[in-house]
């Protein structure tokens, strides 16, 4: 037992010296440079990784300061973007409202055309309708010629009223050619009878026996004699308008 604890003893000394003398042995400086040089390079270190911090931190500034830079040019050209979108779709909606006024127009035009044209239709149907063909030409100048015969008839028959007191009922009665000389195109006879100056025309439709009859409507008194004009003949009814149409006559 007493040798074990002088064992013990003196094995507790012993690590007592060994760690006293270390530790003067490092205080007077045989192990200090190498502590020094691990500290400077410690140091160093030390320096380069914050260098390489700063450094890292300018870096992240500088590009935070780009992408701030970016982010502020995309809202921007996004603004421009919207714009130009809204400025493409207001000129799209003033396009497709002029394009619908624009075919406003036209079909407005287009039915205008039509009604106009539809109207020149019009016009050309009556203008034909009022333009007399060949005959009905022919038949208008026999019946010029026929008015201008008989105001020789005229003359003479009031000449007569005049004198006789009394109509006459012929044209030899008066001293005038027999009515069949009178004759000039269609008119085929001028005639005094019945107390009228008569004029006959050739058979055609819608007649059957065409003619224009001039009565007189007034006495002799004061040497006037007054004229009523009467015809059966629709184109003469229309050249003297002061000639009645008779259908009937």
């Amino acid at each position: 037992m007493n040798s074990v604890m002088q064992r013990l003893l003196y094995t507790v000394l012993i690590a007592v010296a060994v760690a006293v003398i270390g530790h003067f042995t490092q205080w007077f400086g045989f192990t200090r440079p190498a502590i020094e040089k691990v500290r400077k390079e410690a140091n160093a270190r030390i320096d380069a990784t914050n260098a390489n911090v700063a450094a890292n931190t300018a870096r992240i500034g500088a590009t935070e300061q780009k992408t701030s830079a970016l982010e502020d040019a995309s809202k921007e050209q996004a603004k421009q973007i919207e714009a130009t979108n809204d400025r493409v779709t207001q000129g799209a909606k003033e396009a497709a409202e002029a394009n619908q006024a624009t075919n406003a127009n036209v079909a407005k035009l287009t039915e205008r055309v039509d009604a106009n044209t539809q109207a020149i239709g019009e016009m050309k149907a009556q203008i034909a309708a009022a333009t007399p063909n060949a005959e009905e030409q022919a038949l208008q100048r026999d019946l010029m010629n026929a008015m201008a015969a008989a105001s020789q008839l005229k003359t003479a028959f009031a000449e007569a009223l005049q004198v006789e007191g009394r109509a006459p009922s012929s044209n030899a009665q008066i001293g005038l050619p027999a009515p069949e000389r009178y004759a000039d195109g269609s008119l085929t006879r001028l005639a005094i009878e019945n107390g009228a100056v008569v004029a006959h025309f050739k058979t055609g439709s819608p007649n059957s026996n065409p003619r224009f009859r001039l009565v007189p409507s007034g006495g002799a008194d004061i040497g006037i004699v007054r004229w009523k004009c009467e015809t059966n003949m629709p184109v003469a009814a229309k050249m003297f308008t002061t000639c009645e149409l008779k259908p009937s006559l």
